[in-house]
């Protein structure tokens, strides 16, 4: 363990079940599995509540700003 409080992250990344940046440019999706990850995550740590309302608010907000930025890679460092 490395004792910051990362593993959440990294297993969302080996599970597969987070969500991308790119997910904002659809933000009907984005919601859904917004909700979906909130719910198994408050399930998963007894305690824990998330202001889904208010997180959803704050993402529609930067939804245009920061769903524009994601690229494809490999074709942006071939260039």
């Amino acid at each position: 363990t490395t004792k910051k409080g990362i593993g959440p992250a990294y297993a969302s990344k080996i599970s597969r079940n987070g969500i991308r940046i790119g997910d904002l440019q659809n933000f009907a999706y984005f919601e859904q599995r917004f909700r979906s990850l909130a719910e198994a995550t408050m399930n998963a740590y007894p305690g824990l509540e998330i202001d889904v309302e208010g997180q959803l608010e704050y993402y529609k907000s930067i939804a245009p700003r920061v769903g524009a930025m994601p690229a494809d890679t490999i074709e942006y460092t071939n260039k």
